[in-house]
């Protein structure tokens, strides 16, 4: 083990909090009334392998030293503050969609553009909230390798479905989610 006793026992909680909010998430499958995009279930082939990349990436901290660059107690508060803001920023996307937000791609129903709130300045703040989540928790525990193998991983995966996400509501909303794309931003408020 390369971590100290705290930078290992908080990043132990971190990850355990990170793998309750996955596991005990409310059920988000899509309905019989949804329509879901052809090709949906071959791209979950291609999410759990990069999924596979993002698990192992979780477990690096444990496996590798910790980069020395920045001292442990600043890595430590800044890490934890950027993952807790990252968990709370990620559920409150969630919760903002409330009955649209799914786990599989889709078209609900009755299913509405949302932009105001979070979505008035980006269109995937979930996604943003993950990244900051897992990010934070790699500044933590000054994980080089676990930051790297995060992005690679996650940022595949993320990147592909959300060019999937985005081709769809474009066949189902055309011309305002076109125009929603102008005014907002994927990620980061306007930057990124």
């Amino acid at each position: 083990m390369f971590l100290q006793p705290l930078p290992l026992g908080i990043y132990t909680f971190l990850l355990c909090l990170y793998i309750y909010g996955i596991w005990n998430a409310e059920e988000k499958s899509p309905r019989d009334s949804d329509t879901i995009p052809v090709g949906e279930k071959e791209f979950a082939w291609i999410i759990q392998a990069m999924g596979l990349l993002w698990f192992l990436s979780l477990l690096l901290p444990y496996f590798t030293p910790p980069l020395q660059m920045l001292p442990s107690t600043w890595a430590l508060s800044i890490g934890v503050t950027i993952s807790l803001f990252g968990t709370w920023f990620r559920a409150f996307a969630i919760r903002s969609l409330g009955d649209e937000f799914t786990y599989v791609l889709c078209i609900r129903e009755q299913h509405t553009l949302h932009q105001e709130g979070v979505y008035a300045y980006i269109r995937h703040p979930s996604y943003t909230g993950t990244f900051l989540e897992v990010i934070g928790m790699m500044i933590a525990v000054r994980s080089l390798w676990g930051l790297l193998l995060f992005l690679l991983g996650a940022g595949l995966m993320i990147g592909i479905r959300v060019e999937r996400e985005e081709r769809m509501l474009l066949e189902h909303f055309g011309p305002a989610y076109a125009e929603y794309m102008k005014r907002t931003k994927r990620f980061v408020p306007w930057l990124f």
